[in-house]
This record gives C-alpha cells, structure tokens and sequence, in this order.
C-alpha cells in the first residue's frame, strides 16, 4: 500500500479526514489536544527573558554590586508593563539602601549610572493623581514572548539598545 503526505492548513473550526475512494470509508485524523510537541512541556510560571547582548554589556561596564542591583530590579519587575513601580526618584535613599543592600551613600551613584546606561526609564502620568515611577528596559528583560511596541520605542536610542542592536547585527 502506497502512503501519501499532504500538509493543509485548516481554520479553527475544521478538522482532517481520509478518505477511501473504494470504500468511501472516512476517517477522522486523530488531533493533538494542543500544538506542543510531544516532548516538550510548559511550565506554568511568571518568566521573565533576558537579552544577551544587553547582558553582556552590563558585565563589561557594572561591578559585581551593580549587576546585583539590576537582578533585583529584574526580579521586582511587574510582568505585564516591565513597572518597577513603587520604586520612583521620590523613594528615599534609606528604602533603596535596604531593599537592594547598598550602603546609602552609594545608592545615588550606582541607580545614577544604571539610569544613564538605559536600565530603567522614568516615567511620569497623571491619573487622577500624579503618577512617578520607574520602568525596565525590555531591551534588557522583558516577560512572555511579546513586548508591546510603545514601551520598545522609549527606550531606543539607550546604551543598553546599542548593544543589543550590536550584539543582534553581527
């Protein structure tokens, strides 16, 4: 018996059959419950993803401390809009020096040269009450498979876009 192999693609609402056309006989093709395959698996979790090029770049230019720091922002970042929020230049020095265990008198320096390098954004909204906080730049982490395009485009042009553009390019 002589097999073919024939790839279609079907709307949502469709499924595949054989057909035998001396017996008319029809047979359902037997479908995945989903499009993973066999052997793989999905974990059910938060994740967030980290880009290579903005990483490695990091390395090159941060202390041990200050990628610490920005594993923590990572960490504590909302996955939905890469908000840092509550964090924001009106939180105290003393409340950044123990959340992420600098001494006070290096957390100006070390949040002044992560913003400058494009690790984070500030961003001000007036909703019903005035808005400050801090967001994330995507082009070093983001959640899910899909960032949207206007948090993208603020954050172009950054040290941490550069390098990941150069890392991404070659």
């Amino acid at each position: 018996m002589q097999t073919y192999s024939h790839t279609q693609n079907l709307p949502h609402n469709h499924i595949a059959a054989s057909v035998n056309v001396e017996t008319g006989e029809v047979k359902v093709s037997k479908k995945r419950p989903n499009n993973i395959p066999p052997n793989k698996s999905i974990i059910k979790a938060t994740y967030m993803k980290r880009i290579n090029g903005s990483w490695e770049f990091l390395r090159k230019k941060c202390t041990p401390k200050e990628i610490e720091v920005v594993n923590h922002l990572v960490d504590i970042t909302n996955y939905k809009n890469n908000s840092l929020e509550p964090l924001s230049d009106e939180t105290s020095l003393r409340s950044l020096s123990t959340q992420f265990n600098i001494s006070r008198r290096d957390v100006e320096k070390v949040f002044d040269k992560l913003f400058k390098l494009g690790v984070y954004g500030k961003f001000d909204v007036y909703k019903e009450i005035h808005h400050k906080y801090w967001v994330l730049n995507p082009y070093l982490s983001f959640a899910g498979n899909l960032v949207n395009n206007e948090l993208v485009s603020l954050f172009e042009g950054t040290k941490i876009h550069e390098a990941f553009l150069e890392y991404h390019n070659n």
